[in-house]
C-alpha cells in the first residue's frame, strides 16, 4: 500500500501518491564530448555519368592548423579518406575485440536483452549539413551499407577499401534527428564515429538567431 504525500506544483500544494519503489535509481550521467573532438564535415560533389562523385571533403576541426581538404575522386567510397587523416593525426585507439565486440543476446526474467561492450573508443562527431545525403555521398552505391541504414539495423558489419570495416552501432535513418555512430576498424586500429546532423537548426528559429548575431549568413 502506497502513502499519499503532498508536493508543490506550479507553487501549490498537491496531493499524491508515493512511488512504489523505495529507493529511485540515480540516472547515468554521461561526460559532455570534448569540443576538440567535434569536426565539421563538408563534401563537394559534381554528376559523373548517373550519379554524384565526390570528388573533395573538407574537414574543420577546433584547432584550425588541423583542417583538410581531402581528395576523394578516386574512391570507391570517400568516407575512407577522412578515417585514413584521422589515423595520421594519431586519432585511432589499439583495438582490443574481447572490449569491443558486441555481446550476444541472453535471457533474463520476462524479457530478452543484449549487453552492449565492455569498453568503447572515444567518440569523433561529424558535424554535417544534412546527415541523409552525407550518407549517401559518402558510401556511395555499398547495397550493404543501405540497406542496414534504409532498415534502421544495428550491429552490421559493411567492409570498405584499403582494409576498412564499419560496424553499425546505432541507427536513426530519416527525418531531421537522423543520425549515425559505427566502429571503423582497419588493422588493429579502431576509430568511433558519429554522425551528427544540423538540418533541423538551420532551418528554425536557431538559424535565425544565429544569422542576427552573424554567426551563420
Amino acid at each position: 500500500m502506497r502513502n499519499r504525500i503532498a508536493v508543490y506544483r506550479n507553487h501549490q500544494l498537491i496531493t499524491v501518491k508515493e512511488h512504489q519503489q523505495d529507493v529511485f535509481k540515480r540516472p547515468k550521467i554521461h561526460k559532455p564530448l570534448d569540443p576538440s573532438r567535434n569536426i565539421g564535415v563538408a563534401e563537394l560533389s559534381h554528376k559523373h555519368k548517373s550519379e554524384f562523385r565526390t570528388v573533395r571533403i573538407g574537414m574543420a576541426f577546433q584547432d584550425a592548423s588541423l583542417n583538410a581538404m581531402l581528395k576523394t575522386e578516386e574512391l570507391q567510397y570517400p568516407i575512407t579518406a577522412t578515417l585514413d587523416y584521422l589515423i595520421s593525426l594519431g586519432w585511432s585507439e589499439h583495438d582490443k575485440p574481447s572490449s569491443t565486440k558486441q555481446r550476444v543476446k541472453r535471457e533474463r526474467p520476462n524479457k530478452k536483452v543484449r549487453d552492449g561492450r565492455r569498453k568503447l573508443p572515444q567518440i569523433i562527431q561529424y558535424i554535417f549539413d544534412d546527415v541523409e545525403l552525407a550518407k549517401s555521398r559518402l558510401f556511395r552505391n555499398n547495397q550493404s551499407f543501405q540497406r542496414a541504414t534504409q532498415t534502421g539495423q544495428d550491429s552490421v558489419k559493411v567492409p570498405l577499401d584499403d582494409g576498412w570495416e564499419i560496424e553499425i552501432m546505432k541507427n536513426i535513418p530519416g527525418g531531421s534527428g537522423c543520425g549515425l555512430e559505427f566502429l571503423a576498424r582497419k588493422s588493429d586500429r579502431i576509430l568511433r564515429i558519429k554522425f551528427f546532423n544540423l538540418k533541423s537548426y538551420m532551418d528554425g528559429d536557431t538559424a535565425k538567431e544565429l544569422s542576427r548575431i552573424n554567426v551563420i549568413n
